[in-house]
């Protein structure tokens, strides 16, 4: 029975995460000013007014200079406020099912068990969510800097950005993700390896690059689309030798499990990867306009409640008002002032 009663507070609680999340992004961390409480008023402050302006998206999705002050997760005292009312509602439901069909108000085992099954869903759906933001922001640090090497060869060196230049984020996605599986392999070998990328990539690239230049007007780099590929891989891989050189052995360990984590979530084919991926482009699209794809964990709720936007790679390659300037000049850091 202590284990029925744990699965049936824990299963029902999985359940709800997703539409809990929705009404918490919509109606707590995205309120308009005229319309903010007291309760909501500090976190609508913090995610509204602070985190989307300083990951305004498309430009600044990924953690940069322009945002790398600014916290990205819940203050703690939110952390025990969302389990406290989680653990609160348990307990109402479990002290109103006895008083209504058990007539017994006594408070044993079963009734902990059930408590402690929706206490755990609602963690998971808690750490699912802010596992998965952290990473969505901050892996772009390091992709930034892929980009920023990708995009300045590209234009024909940094003293030529000018914030124009344009690459969907499924492609530099898939950029960086060749870059790094070749910069890893090259770090863990410590030596020299072959630099090889698929046509495909190859193609998409040469592709995006030529909208760049007969449509953008742009003065972008179209003919030797692979051997810049190389030229910033070879970059990449001296910047790697250079970070690990000069990381402490404790510092090692560290970067190679964040290493190892990254590529789960970023690159793999795996269920995880490919879901985050999913959830990642799902996001990606909340930051260009924030009463759209309103879940970050789970995403079924968007399409219950009518937000569900198509974020799919396809859509985002077609969509170019969501592409990225990869080498963006823009370094002012943010401020409400």
């Amino acid at each position: 029975m202590i284990v029925l009663s744990f699965l049936a507070g824990f299963i029902p609680g999985l359940i709800i995460i997703s539409p809990v999340e929705w009404l918490v992004h919509k109606h707590m961390l995205h309120v308009p000013h005229d319309k903010r409480k007291w309760f909501n008023r500090a976190s609508a402050h913090a995610h509204n007014d602070v985190h989307h302006a300083a990951f305004r998206g498309p430009a600044h999705y990924y953690r940069d200079i322009v945002n790398e002050n600014v916290v990205i997760h819940f203050h703690w005292t939110h952390v025990v406020l969302i389990l406290s009312i989680a653990i609160g509602y348990a307990l109402a439901l479990n002290r109103l099912y006895s008083f209504l069909v058990v007539s017994d108000m006594s408070f044993g085992w079963i009734d902990f068990s059930f408590i402690l099954g929706i206490f755990l869903a609602s963690l998971i759906g808690y750490m699912g969510y802010e596992i998965n933001h952290h990473y969505m922001h901050v892996i772009g640090e390091r992709r930034l800097t892929i980009n920023r090497v990708l995009g300045d060869l590209m234009q024909g060196g940094k003293e030529r950005r000018d914030g124009n230049l344009r690459f969907s984020k499924p492609l530099l996605d898939t950029v960086c993700n060749a870059i790094e599986e070749i910069v890893d392999h090259n770090a863990r070998l410590n030596q020299q390896v072959t630099i090889l990328f698929g046509t495909e990539l190859i193609e998409r690239l040469h592709e995006q690059a030529k909208y760049n230049s007969d449509t953008l007007k742009l003065s972008v780099a179209t003919a030797n689309i692979e051997n810049v590929l190389h030229e910033a891989t070879q970059i990449l891989i001296k910047r790697e030798k250079s970070v690990r050189e000069s990381l402490s052995r404790t510092q090692r360990i560290g970067y190679a499990i964040d290493r190892k984590v990254q590529k789960l979530f970023r690159g793999s084919n795996f269920f995880l990867g490919k879901y985050f991926r999913h959830i990642d482009n799902n996001h990606f699209m909340h930051h260009h306009k924030n009463n759209i794809n309103l879940n970050v964990f789970l995403t079924w709720a968007d399409i219950v409640f009518g937000t569900r936007r198509d974020s799919s790679a396809k859509a985002l390659e077609a969509g170019k008002f969501y592409w990225l300037c990869p080498n963006s000049p823009d370094t002012k850091p943010f401020s409400l002032n």
